[in-house]
This record gives C-alpha cells, sequence and structure tokens, in this order.
C-alpha cells in the first residue's frame, strides 16, 4: 500500500510533477541606441554603457540610428546589465560583448520619445 502511495506522491505537488524552468541568469533584455555598421554593432542603454554585438546580427544593421530591444546572452561571468558591478567595469576599452538572440525594433530614432 505505501508503493502505491509513494508513486501516487512522485506526480503532486505545486507544478505538477513537472520540472521549473529557471530563468538563465546570462540572458538578458538591453534596450538602447543601435550605431557602428556591419559587422561592427555597438548598442548604448540609457545609462551610457555600450555593448560589442555578436551573435545574430545580420539584419540588424537596417536600424542603425533606431532605438531596439534586444534579447541576449552576455558571457558567463560577467555582471548584470546596468548593475554597480558593471558600471565599475565601464572604465575599460573593450566594451562589454553580448551575443545577439533576437531585437525589436522599438523606435526610428535614438532621441527620447
Amino acid at each position: 500500500m505505501s508503493v502505491v502511495w509513494a508513486g501516487a506522491q512522485v506526480g503532486s505537488g505545486a507544478n505538477g510533477g513537472n520540472p521549473v524552468a529557471t530563468p538563465d541568469p546570462n540572458k538578458v533584455n538591453i534596450q538602447g541606441c543601435l550605431s557602428g555598421e556591419v559587422g561592427e554593432l555597438t548598442l548604448t542603454d540609457r545609462a551610457g554603457t555600450s555593448y560589442q554585438l555578436t551573435g545574430n546580427t545580420e539584419n540588424m544593421y537596417k536600424n542603425i540610428g533606431h532605438t531596439v530591444k534586444v534579447t541576449g546572452e552576455k558571457p558567463s561571468g560577467l555582471p548584470a546589465p546596468g548593475s554597480m558591478a558593471a558600471k565599475a567595469d565601464t572604465d575599460t576599452d573593450t566594451p562589454p560583448s553580448l551575443s545577439v538572440i533576437s531585437f525589436e525594433d522599438v523606435a526610428p530614432s535614438c532621441g527620447e520619445p
């Protein structure tokens, strides 16, 4: 009888026995101004932090000078964008990289609305 009870308990619980998806701490969404040229794109957020874009950037050059929202992955071990650690790390000459997963055109210019 206890074996049946134990088997019934496996699938019960708040999530119905399904694994809980934990958010990827390296996946981020950043909105900012897209600048540069084909193959050398940079995203600068409102705080002034610039990110060298890598990955899926093939169609982004059409949006240079626009405000875009980028979903991407930062390299492991780097601080989260906008954090105090990220601000302290902006004194280097090389901007942190951001591997683009997807992007969305938000506005046709980089100015404030």
